[in-house]
């Protein structure tokens, strides 16, 4: 995903991002919240799904070191549309606030988009075919 940016975008991304630490079943951002930030995943994993009223995600997909979530809501100016749980003992994650985002990542938004739909297109095949 940052192979698409310049060496001084990705100087002005690091400048930009601040560090989480999640523990095991903490949520990250719920379904309907706002989307304030652009989440990587430094360490551990997170699973992201629909979740229902006594707080279980029914697991769409499960992100890993060096995955991205959370740009959606951003790029379309939308609330959170599925919800972000820890699965492992513990994630790191680097953020990037929602202006931040927009002044540095607004040259790849296209490509995030796209990374996106490839990511459901496969999602979508590998469980029809499971």
């Amino acid at each position: 995903m940052l192979n698409q940016l310049e060496q001084y975008e990705k100087v002005k991304l690091i400048d930009g991002m601040t560090t989480q630490t999640k523990m095991k079943s903490e949520f990250i951002f719920h379904e309907g919240d706002r989307g304030d930030h652009f989440y990587i995943v430094e360490e551990g994993e997170v699973e992201i799904g629909h979740e229902d009223s006594q707080g279980q995600i029914s697991t769409i997909r499960v992100l890993g070191t060096g995955a991205h979530f959370g740009e959606i809501a951003l790029i379309n100016g939308v609330k959170r549309t599925l919800s972000v749980r820890v699965t492992s003992e513990r994630a790191k994650l680097l953020l990037l606030t929602r202006d931040s985002f927009t002044r540095i990542l607004g040259s790849i938004k296209s490509f995030l988009k796209e990374d996106w739909k490839k990511t459901e297109l496969d999602d979508s095949f590998t469980s029809e075919g499971s």
